[in-house]
């Protein structure tokens, strides 16, 4: 197997940076996204929650 040159080394480390970017790049978003499902979950239980409580009155 022949020694890797300069360009065909730098190629690869050019490879394995943009493998690593997208990937930390698609973790961040899927954070994002679920931490905003859950954060609406949540919220919507608690409307709910809120709903059932019998009414009290003033008096």
């Amino acid at each position: 197997m022949a020694p890797l040159d300069e360009r065909t080394l730098l190629l690869w480390l050019g490879i394995v940076l943009l493998v690593i970017i997208v990937t930390i790049t698609g973790l961040l978003i899927n954070r994002y996204i679920t931490y905003r499902a859950h954060r609406r979950a949540i919220e919507s239980l608690r409307h709910e929650r809120m709903a059932s409580l019998p009414r009290i009155s003033g008096r």
